[in-house]
């Protein structure tokens, strides 16, 4: 295990060096084992999870394949003014600490698209400080961070890099013997924490069980009358496995076409679907894909969600009593994403007995996805 450890620590620091030398901070490299106060692995599955401090007190956090956090000691994000940030002038504008902003996402090697940077940002001066904090936000999740930047504007420099996006996509994991191993035990110490009574080895999909469900995939897309044909075989399917999330076993088939469907192998029925065209179930979206006209009132998207679970035969006029959480795109600036999310639930004593989630294309009228719990 020290041998692993060590193999790590000399791949982190690798990340961590290149991360800096882009951002040209004030540090000198490449970084060596000398220079670290604290090194943690916190997490191994589902991906190496490593954060580092210096003896300076500069903080790095290795995620997913890269470093996607970096706090320098004079960034204000999480405490309060010391003497040392006082008594000092600003070198550059706001608008020029934006610019630097924007600047280290293409240095590191990112598109500014990657963070939503075409959108407004939300800035801040922290304490009235030359400390200017920009953060753009995911429109398909409600106040969640894309990334965040403090620009400290008297010295002109980065001094806070947290990309909260970057969590999600995942590069592989350095190449170390025995990581992989590490990897799997993690993963299966979490299933028997998290997932009491799942299986710990993934089950085998059989083409036998993915054979039984497409009619039933038909039949759901038919009634909903989805833009789709079939599916018909095991050739327009990309990819299946069966998750429990909900602690009950569900099949999950991906078609080739772009669209996933959920069938509860308990239930034996089809009770979810995700379009290839959704924005608010997307992992990463891109708003020129999404942009349109508000052509639909939330009235009637909240109409057709609920003839949509009518026709699929379940009985909910009690939970439709209820006003949906209505939700729509984050949007800073003036694109316009012309999408709703609805969510009724329902339930008794912290369990939740019905739900329905949906979203609607206000542009062309029509459900991209739909989810549905209890009868």
């Amino acid at each position: 295990m020290m041998n692993i450890t060590n193999l790590i620590l000399v791949a982190v620091l690798s990340n961590c060096t290149e991360f800096a030398r882009k951002l040209e901070l004030p540090l000198d490299l490449p970084l060596t084992t000398n220079q670290i106060r604290t090194f943690r692995v916190y997490e191994l599955y589902p991906s190496l999870s490593v954060w580092v401090t210096l003896t300076n007190d500069y903080r790095f956090d290795f995620t997913r394949g890269r470093v996607y956090w970096f706090e320098d000691p004079m960034a204000l994000q999480r405490q309060f003014p010391t003497t040392n940030h006082f008594g000092r002038k600003a070198v550059m504008t706001q608008a020029e600490a934006l610019a630097l902003a924007k600047e280290s996402v293409t240095k590191l090697g990112y598109s500014p698209d990657d963070f939503y940077m075409e959108l407004d940002p939300e800035v801040k001066q922290l304490f009235g400080l030359p400390h200017y904090e920009f953060t753009w936000y995911e429109p398909h999740r409600d106040s969640v961070p894309s990334i965040s930047i403090e620009i400290d504007a008297a010295s002109g420099r980065v001094v806070y890099w947290y990309a909260l996006a970057l969590y999600c996509p995942s590069n592989p994991d350095p190449d170390i013997p025995g990581l992989k191993e590490l990897v799997e035990a993690d993963r299966r110490r979490q299933v028997a924490r998290y997932f009491p009574g799942a299986p710990l080895d993934p089950p085998k999909v059989e083409d036998g069980q993915i054979l039984e469900v497409l009619p039933k995939i038909k039949a759901f897309a038919q009634t909903l009358a989805l833009p789709i044909k079939g599916p018909e075989s095991l050739e327009e399917v990309q990819a299946s496995w069966i998750s429990y999330q909900m602690i009950t076993p569900d099949l999950v088939i991906n078609l080739t076409n772009g669209y996933q469907f959920i069938y509860d192998m308990r239930l034996k029925r089809v009770d979810c679907f995700v379009a290839k065209e959704s924005f608010f179930f997307s992992r990463r979206v891109r708003l020129r894909d999404f942009t349109g006209e508000w052509k639909m009132s939330e009235k009637a998207a909240i109409a057709l969600v609920t003839n949509a679970v009518g026709k699929l035969g379940y009985k909910m006029e009690t939970l439709f009593r209820q006003k949906p959480v209505v939700e729509k795109p984050n949007i800073r600036g003036k694109i316009v994403v012309p999408r709703y999310r609805l969510t009724w639930e329902q339930g008794s004593r912290g369990v939740l007995e019905r739900r329905v989630c949906a979203e609607v294309d206000a542009d062309a009228g029509r459900l991209v996805s739909l989810s549905i719990v209890g009868d």
